[in-house]
């Protein structure tokens, strides 16, 4: 039986899920444990196990960069909604109410929209400036309503 998969606007999801693929491939080679050769089920449970260890190491990159995994995990859970046409379920169990939503993709536009008019004009350093304060804006929502706040 074929799983259902959200939809996918922009035809690329497919190649996404094949780079992600090959990173945690190429993870579990080098640190985990492969599934090559395992059953259906234990491969299952492989694929699991060694995508938790990376999102941890993840989270010791962060703490070596001075990120907030935290802030790109609701970063990357907006762009997977964008990705799926808002049908996607992977982030269902995190995900904040829909007016929630709404208001942090709101406030973000408002930001962006503030950004360019403030400047006059926008070069590519001002507007990726303005992008990334948009995301930390949505990601701020997103704490605000799931109680997650940093």
């Amino acid at each position: 039986m074929k799983k259902k998969l959200p939809p996918d606007p922009e035809e690329q999801n497919n190649e996404r899920a094949a780079a992600a693929f090959r990173t945690l491939e190429s993870f579990a080679n080098d640190y985990g444990e492969s599934w090559y050769g395992k059953s259906k089920k234990l491969q299952s449970e492989l694929y699991a196990q060694n995508l938790s260890d990376l999102l941890c190491d993840f989270g010791h990159l962060c703490d070596r960069k001075g990120i907030s995994l935290a802030v790109r995990l609701s970063a990357a859970q907006f762009h997977y909604i964008e990705e799926t046409g808002h049908k996607g379920k992977q982030f269902a169990d995190a995900m904040p109410p829909l007016p929630s939503v709404k208001a942090a993709n709101a406030l973000a536009a408002a930001i962006a929209k503030w950004r360019k008019a403030a400047d006059g004009d926008s070069d590519d350093a001002e507007h990726d400036a303005g992008f990334e304060l948009a995301e930390e804006a949505q990601s701020f929502l997103v704490a605000i309503a799931t109680g997650r706040g940093e």
